[in-house]
Parts: structure tokens; C-alpha cells; sequence
């Protein structure tokens, strides 16, 4: 929604849904059937995607997934990936995207009704997106919220290693 969180701007350091979460929306009416979907996915999903459905090949060093199998009916969505990575990375002094390891940053995962965010100074947020779907109670602190918190952290740190992030991340 425009304006919530009282939020009327869009240069936030946020990860609210309002900001983080965007529809994607395809049409290609000669391979996908009209659908509504809740699966995880991102930008970096786009490309290999689109390849994908033209019939071409997909160069290996493509971080995302290709989403045909999904769209078409062949994978089912419990199949797919559960979680969608986002991240606030500020460019370097030369204005370049090379991260030192003293860049700092701040992430989120979300999926499976949940959301976990980490800045560089360690504060976490945790939002149960099923019962808050504001994102108005953080329950990182909660010990009944602790073995979630565990599992997205530790799902957060694995896919920040598979992307060779090697600056500050507050995990």
C-alpha cells in the first residue's frame, strides 16, 4: 500500500512488504495457463526464466532459477524454493557494486508465513506474516519465536555464502 508505515516515500531502508514485495506478472499464453502462484522468487528468477520459455540455455553463472517447470504445470509448488533473499547493499566510495569485507549490509528472507531481517549491527526482526501482517511485532526476541528465528538465520547465512558476500552482515 502507498503510504503504509506512514511511509510516503519509497527510499527506505525498509523491508516492509510494501516496499520488498513486488507481483511479477507473465504472460505467454502458449506455454502458461492463467494462474494465481505464492511461490518465492526474485528478480534474479527474470532472466532465467524468460530463457527458459524462449528455449534457450540458461549460462551457468545465473544466480536465479528458471520458474517454466512451476508455470507450466510439470513441477509442482511445493517443489519450488521456499524462501525469497532481499538485501540493502550501499555502493562502494568509487560508486562501484565491489564490496569490501567492511561494506555493510542488511537482509531479509521471507517465506513459509514468516520474515527474518538482519542489519549490520545486529538487530534482528522477526514478523510472523500470517498473524502480523503489518509487520508490527517483532518477535526476534521471543524464546517461542527462537527455533524459527534459528532456521531463517541459518538460511540467511547459507545463501549469503553461496553469493560470495564477504562484507558485514551482522550474523
Amino acid at each position: 500500500l502507498a503510504g503504509g508505515h506512514g511511509m510516503v516515500w519509497k527510499s527506505t531502508a525498509s523491508f516492509y512488504d510494501e516496499v520488498a514485495r513486488v507481483p511479477l506478472i507473465l504472460r505467454y499464453p502458449s506455454q502458461i495457463q492463467p494462474q494465481e502462484s505464492h511461490i518465492a522468487v526474485g528478480l534474479t528468477d527474470v532472466m532465467p526464466t524468460l530463457l527458459d520459455l524462449a528455449g534457450h540455455p540458461i549460462p551457468n553463472h545465473i544466480e536465479g532459477n528458471s520458474l517454466r517447470t512451476y508455470l507450466s504445470g510439470t513441477a509442482h509448488s511445493l517443489e519450488a524454493p521456499r524462501y525469497a533473499f532481499s538485501e540493502r547493499i550501499p555502493p562502494s566510495q568509487d560508486r562501484t557494486r565491489d564490496l569490501s569485507s567492511d561494506t555493510q549490509g542488511s537482509f531479509m528472507i521471507r517465506g513459509s508465513g514468516w520474515k527474518y531481517i538482519v542489519s549490520p549491527d545486529e538487530q534482528e526482526f522477526l514478523y510472523d506474516l500470517e498473524t502480523n501482517p503489518g509487520e508490527t511485532l517483532n518477535l526476534a526476541d521471543l524464546p517461542s519465536a527462537r527455533s524459527q528465528k534459528t532456521e531463517l538465520r541459518e538460511r540467511l547465512r547459507t545463501w549469503l555464502v553461496s553469493t560470495n558476500y564477504r562484507g558485514k552482515h551482522g550474523l
